[in-house]
């Protein structure tokens, strides 16, 4: 009775249906969406990671690019008969080029409600000296 139920109620017009049609997509690596802002002072790269805390994702630094990875496991133990799973075990990779102006051993980031969000700081200003003098003129 309760397989007539599910299916009438998640059958193809409903708006919750099943998508992956019984496919494995655990088996496709995803990229997290990315914003990426610039100011004076940072570029900021806000990737959407919903779900993942910090010990889910790395971030490593090599020459002149930044990788970002992560893996999210699902709890296995069984708990009834599955229904209805769109939980699944994910992992991802992207890597950014890291801009000329950045002081790499500054980079840090952090983890909140669902953003990470990586800071690269930019090389301080440098000020050039304007000396008021007179120039001789030969």
């Amino acid at each position: 009775e309760f397989e007539r139920a599910f299916n009438t109620n998640f059958s193809s017009t409903h708006p919750f249906k099943r998508v992956d049609n019984g496919v494995d997509i655990s088996k496709y690596p995803t990229k997290p969406t990315t914003n990426v802002y610039e100011d004076e002072w940072v570029y900021e790269y806000v990737l959407s990671t919903p779900g993942l805390t910090k010990e889910d994702i790395k971030i490593d630094i090599n020459e002149n690019k930044l990788y970002f990875s992560g893996e999210k496991t699902v709890d296995s133990e069984k708990k009834g008969n599955n229904i209805f799973r769109e939980f699944y075990y994910t992992r991802f990779n992207r890597n950014f080029e890291i801009p000329e102006n950045v002081v790499s051993d500054e980079i840090y980031a952090k983890v909140e409600n669902g953003l990470t969000t990586i800071y690269l700081p930019k090389e301080k200003p440098t000020k050039k000296k304007t000396t008021k003098r007179s120039v001789e003129i030969i």
